[in-house]
């Protein structure tokens, strides 16, 4: 079992969930702050006693999750200044049941995770305007749900993207990351590694594949390995390892698609 020091000194990771706040029979919406695998962050607009017991339904959107946890308060702090924006005071609690699942999205933060993903979708356009329109990294924003923004920092004499950093939504964390990207305009293929960025991706390689199925139909497949410096949770493993990629796969297909009718 950890120590309260031992758990004082995880990681707590920056987020900004919806969460609904039950504590001395009053109820109230907020935001989170923070969360580690052991307690979380929590604004609130009244003062709530250390050691009042208090419920959490902690709502995640970006992957249509909610969770159901019991806590303890274990400070409650005025705040001042801009922090106050967002609430007069930050509650620290600690969960004692509902988050032996990896609440949020962590069930391990002492040791790496490596996980290779797989998926395909067919596109009806032709191989050379999906090739394209995939090229055009910069505007990954537009068709990748959780891609927030791509920054090119280097690009080929041709003008296609060479590195890029990305701030992305992975797994319900915000990461900054830099990839760095290869053309194979024989095959038709795109690959990718990881080029630095913040300490949760420790590596991701990957590429897309591209395969002719007639004049205006193609197949696109996916492939990344990852390795994460925590454990997600299973559950948003599996949210990211099969809705997750399929919505990305289907959004770029429609992004596609779209572009086509323009013309």
């Amino acid at each position: 079992m950890e120590s309260k020091s031992e758990k004082r000194k995880m990681p707590r990771l920056l987020n900004a969930y919806d969460v609904f706040v039950r504590a001395e029979k009053t109820p109230a919406r907020s935001k989170s702050r923070d969360v580690s695998p052991f307690g979380m962050g929590i604004y609130a607009d009244r003062p709530v006693n250390v050691g009042a017991q208090v419920d959490l339904s902690i709502f995640i959107m970006e992957a249509n999750l909610n969770y159901e946890v019991q806590g303890v308060v274990r400070h409650c702090t005025g705040l001042l200044g801009t922090e106050a924006q967002k609430g007069k005071y930050l509650l620290g609690v600690e969960f004692t049941a509902g988050h032996e699942n990896g609440l949020p999205f962590v069930q391990s933060v002492d040791k790496e995770f490596t996980q290779a993903i797989t998926q395909t979708t067919i596109i009806d356009a032709d191989i050379k305007t999906v090739y394209r329109l995939l090229s055009s990294i910069d505007r990954f924003p537009e068709w990748v749900p959780d891609v927030k923004s791509a920054k090119v920092l280097e690009r080929y004499p041709d003008g296609r993207c060479k590195k890029v950093e990305f701030e992305h939504m992975f797994l319900l964390l915000k990461v900054r990351y830099i990839d760095e990207y290869k053309f194979d305009d024989e095959k038709f293929g795109m690959k990718w590694q990881n080029a630095g960025g913040g300490s949760e991706i420790v590596s991701n390689t990957g590429e897309y594949r591209l395969k002719t199925l007639g004049p205006d139909k193609t197949a696109i497949t996916f492939h990344i390995n990852i390795t994460l410096s925590f454990t997600p949770s299973s559950r948003l493993l599996n949210y990211f390892a099969t809705i997750g990629v399929r919505k990305a796969l289907k959004s770029f297909k429609t992004f596609v698609e779209n572009e086509l009718k323009k013309h």
